[in-house]
């Protein structure tokens, strides 16, 4: 049970729950017009949906500094900190999305979780990047493995997969220590498509930033004209993903197609303690 104390350092470090009121299952008794008539992924299966093309992906370092702050000199990071190691098996769940589980799949997945992401340890200096890929796979990174997986097989229209690669001088997380820059971390692919002004200065076209920019808009703007991301006239194309053939674009400096999906021992950890079907 997570006590008021946890709930409180969950909202000021880390904005959770990061879903509080989730979508739910609305069912023929529901009074009204119903939008979600069944679980998501049975819907895929069954092929009930808008068959469109699709671009989804993730950044390569999603979540891996969110938890930074617990290692800085404040005596009072420190004690929360204790607090977290002394309640693991009531804050992973939470954390990472299985607290609906039963309590003996909680405890299972838990003991799982600590070992491969915190060396069947604690949450130490040495063990935060682990966490931080934890609850990145938990928020972002398996939902988008899994959904690019079914809709590769199910969907009639073409799914197009990435990895934001690029680092460059500005991003959403420093290091909590020294200033510096991390990542590439979540949101940091929406420094080149939007101009976040309140953030990030307007970068010019002399800015080192400058191809990113022109990379990234090219690609979502032909994929928002003609569905096809890159053209039969672009020197790197970019493929869609088959269910039998999975691949992504890393999007870098260069441009490049690899095999596979990002991150594949991570993702078979949370396929087989959290399968979707």
């Amino acid at each position: 049970m997570i006590t008021s104390r946890l709930y409180s350092i969950f909202q000021d470090h880390f904005n959770l729950p990061i879903v509080v009121f989730g979508p739910v299952i609305e069912h023929h008794n529901t009074t009204g017009e119903r939008f979600l008539l069944d679980d998501p992924v049975q819907l895929i299966k069954k092929k009930l949906f808008t068959h469109v093309p699709v671009v989804t992906g993730i950044v390569k370092d999603e979540f891996k500094e969110w938890f930074g702050w617990m290692f800085t000199n404040s005596e009072e990071n420190q004690h929360e900190l204790k607090i977290l190691n002394d309640n693991i098996h009531e804050i992973l769940p939470s954390l990472l999305l299985y607290n609906d589980r039963t309590d003996e799949e909680k405890r299972k997945i838990t003991e799982e979780f600590k070992r491969f992401y915190l060396n069947g340890g604690t949450i130490n200096n040495s063990t935060k990047d682990g966490l931080g890929n934890a609850f990145a796979d938990a928020i972002i990174i398996h939902g988008e493995h899994t959904t690019a997986k079914l809709l590769a097989k199910y969907n009639n229209a073409p799914v197009y997969f990435y990895m934001l690669n690029y680092l460059g001088r500005f991003g959403h997380v420093k290091d909590a220590t020294t200033g510096k820059v991390m990542g590439p971390t979540h949101h940091d692919d929406l420094i080149y498509l939007f101009y976040i002004s309140k953030i990030f200065p307007k970068f010019n076209t002399s800015d080192p930033e400058a191809i990113m920019v022109r990379r990234l808009t090219t690609l979502w703007s032909n994929f928002a004209s003609s569905g096809n991301p890159t053209p039969t006239s672009s020197p790197v194309q970019w493929l869609p993903i088959k269910d039998n053939n999975l691949k992504y674009l890393d999007i870098n400096k260069d441009l490049n197609m690899v095999d596979g999906l990002p991150y594949p021992e991570r993702m078979k950890v949370w396929d087989s303690l959290l399968p979707v079907d």
